[in-house]
């Protein structure tokens, strides 16, 4: 067992970056981008600790809140190994759980393990993420939530390879058909 001072300063840093996280993920969507990008990078080392403390824990909101502040910006510092393996632990860490967040937040962590296979030039894995995330959508758990905001995110995906390895006007129309699909939602 840990001694109970350590467990307290691992929850406070765990909490104080992953709020950081999430605030990042609002910047890093607005006029901030860059100053974000800079602080981030600044404190990456202490960002993945407090994630793997999360995911360690289980700690599903937390781990929602900060997702896409930590996987953006691996995305745009194109460190897509980093990235995997990040959601790879994340996905399996949460694969037992069944409630409707671990559902959701794992769905968006599979949905991210997609994208970054896809800037890796994997296809095929990209679109098996993209599909599992979608499968995680529709289960009993999640029935009376909006799940709106994770489908568009994971039909867009799916949209995009279907698009871009299209083997014939048909497959070309249904990549269409499944990013109109996402816009609408």
């Amino acid at each position: 067992a840990r001694p109970l001072v350590e467990l307290e300063v691992r929850r406070r840093h765990c909490s104080t970056y992953t709020t950081a996280l999430e605030r990042w993920s609002a910047e890093l969507k607005g006029p901030r981008q860059l100053i974000a990008l800079g602080e981030l990078g600044l404190e990456i080392d202490n960002a993945r600790a407090a994630w793997e403390w999360a995911v360690e824990e289980r700690q599903i909101e937390r781990l929602g809140s900060a997702l896409d502040g930590l996987l953006i910006f691996y995305e745009w510092r194109a460190r897509y190994l980093d990235a995997e393996l990040t959601c790879q632990a994340a996905a399996e860490a949460l694969a037992a759980s069944r409630t409707s967040g671990a559902l959701r937040v794992r769905s968006r962590i599979l949905a991210w393990q997609g994208v970054i296979n896809r800037h890796m030039g994997r296809a095929t894995p990209a679109r098996r993420l993209a599909e599992e995330s979608l499968s995680l959508l529709v289960r009993p758990e999640l029935a009376d939530q909006d799940t709106r905001p994770e489908r568009a995110t994971a039909l867009k995906d799916l949209g995009w390879l279907t698009a871009q390895y299209h083997r014939n006007e048909a497959d070309l129309r249904a990549g269409f058909g499944l990013l109109s699909e996402s816009l609408s939602l």
